[in-house]
């Protein structure tokens, strides 16, 4: 079925492209082509999860791919460093905000999953295309 999808959407795509050409919008046709190349690329989906998120998420997201993981400190996260190099406390509610995106995911074993979040590859993607356009 997806195939199938998959090759009705190419060929719409094309079709949108042979007009493009024909009226001689090779300036709309650049900007047609870009789109679809983000859109193929992920960046499109990343751009959308960054919009999507609060200002305390997109710090903790940031925090989390610095640190590479965040782990509970009582009824908060932080990353595991101590002193000066550690992170504020950013609270449950936005850690799970992140799991449930697939920005992070839980490691903290069997008895307490939710004890450690490891950054996610997609996490890392979607901080390093956040400010792009």
């Amino acid at each position: 079925m997806a195939s199938l999808l998959d090759a009705r959407a190419e060929r719409e795509r094309e079709g949108v492209r042979a007009l493009l050409r024909d009226v001689g919008r090779a300036d709309v046709l650049a900007d047609f082509d870009a789109a679809m190349r983000d859109n193929r690329l992920g960046l499109t989906a990343a751009r959308a999860t960054w919009a999507a998120l609060s200002a305390p998420q997109r710090a903790a997201l940031a925090e989390l791919v610095r640190a590479g993981a965040l782990v509970r400190d009582g009824k908060a996260y932080r990353s595991g460093s101590a002193g000066p190099a550690a992170s504020p406390p950013i609270r449950l509610a936005t850690i799970r905000n992140l799991a449930a995106r697939e920005l992070g995911a839980w490691a903290g074993g069997a008895f307490d999953p939710e004890a450690r979040l490891e950054v996610t590859e997609r996490g890392q993607f979607v901080l390093k295309h956040e400010g792009e356009a």
